[in-house]
């Protein structure tokens, strides 16, 4: 025989909502007494689904929601009317694009999502990949949250002396802007901030996969110039 043991973490009038950031997801803080639930919400066309992240501090619990609800507009209603206004002397401009880290929002093209691709925990998603150019360092890079990985610290990507166990910081997520999106091969560009003695600059191209099934792909090129380095990313949600 089995008991059932039920512990309450959060209650709906003790709420705090917590937008996007750079580097993190939005969420929402659910409290009951020294308690806390945070809820991480990630745009997804999906199905719904709740991940369970477990206790990562003393009473301080994880989840994570997927949804297409945590998109912005994404469970937007219809509004119903038996009337409509038609204006034509103005033609109304498309609203401007929403940059992210994690993500590219055009009112014309959709969303490309990078968020599910990267490693929520300070850890790069992909850690320690050689070039295909001839190079003794190695190359770690984590899609929209930052991490760290030796001496790089808050890095979007890190380039890694194995030999040393040292690291350099080539690129930063707060300084992601995104070009080429009107095309097949959108790219992210980062930088690394301008108070380094050498500001340097990564080149991340993003490649479609239309199988959902596909497991996400970097290659990383290597070291294109002294300060300009580049890789592509493979997936079904560039």
């Amino acid at each position: 025989m089995y008991q059932v043991c039920l512990e309450l973490f959060g209650v709906q009038s003790q709420v705090v909502w917590t937008p996007s950031s750079f580097d993190s997801l939005p969420s929402i803080d659910y409290q009951y007494g020294t308690k806390v639930l945070r809820v991480f919400l990630q745009c997804s066309n999906g199905s719904d689904s709740l991940a369970l992240l477990g206790e990562k501090y003393t009473n301080t619990y994880f989840m994570q929601l997927s949804s297409k609800c945590a998109c912005y507009d994404g469970c937007k209603t219809t509004p119903t009317t038996t009337s409509t206004k038609v204006i034509t002397s103005l033609s109304p401009s498309s609203p401007a694009p929403i940059t992210h880290s994690c993500f590219y929002t055009d009112s014309q093209r959709g969303t490309i999502n990078i968020t599910s691709i990267g490693n929520i925990y300070h850890y790069p998603a992909f850690k320690d990949y050689q070039s295909t150019t001839f190079s003794n360092y190695r190359w770690s890079y984590n899609p929209c949250f930052s991490f760290n990985e030796y001496n790089c610290t808050n890095a979007a990507a890190c380039q890694i002396n194995p030999v040393s166990l040292s690291g350099s910081v080539i690129a930063e997520q707060q300084t992601a802007e995104w070009y080429n999106t009107d095309t097949d091969h959108p790219v992210i560009l980062y930088t690394t901030h301008k108070g380094m003695s050498t500001q340097k600059m990564l080149v991340v191209e993003l490649e479609c996969n239309n199988d959902v099934n596909a497991p996400h792909q970097l290659e990383v090129i290597g070291q294109t110039s002294p300060t300009v380095y580049k890789m592509k990313l493979n997936s079904h949600c560039a």
